[in-house]
């Protein structure tokens, strides 16, 4: 399984993006990013990542849950109802950014 946390996510989003007047911009995997100090979109649609501390690839290679540190200890929570990924258009571009970024960091 492979891990990254938030600060790598953000470190390969400005390695591989380009730096504009108050925040960077880099496509992965096909879809458009933006990043504000620490704050994560999807470029084009406005909607901020969900947040998180840590992201994982299951032993698969694609990711299905965000990890946060919450309380005690670490929570992993789905993003989206159910088990299974949702059909939505945003989360399917969530889940390609992520997975770009760790099959690939």
């Amino acid at each position: 399984m492979k891990t990254l946390t938030k600060a790598q996510v953000i470190k390969y989003i400005k390695d591989h993006g380009e730096e504009g007047a108050f925040e960077w911009r880099a496509t992965i995997n096909g879809v458009k990013v933006g990043l504000c100090k620490t704050t994560i979109i999807l470029y084009d649609e406005g909607y901020k990542f969900p947040a998180f501390h840590k992201v994982s690839l299951n032993e698969n290679g694609t990711l299905m849950e965000f990890e946060t540190n919450k309380g005690h200890g670490a929570v992993h929570y789905n993003i989206f109802d159910g088990d299974m990924r949702a059909y939505s258009e945003i989360a399917d571009k969530y889940f390609k950014v992520m997975e770009g970024i760790l099959n690939n960091a």
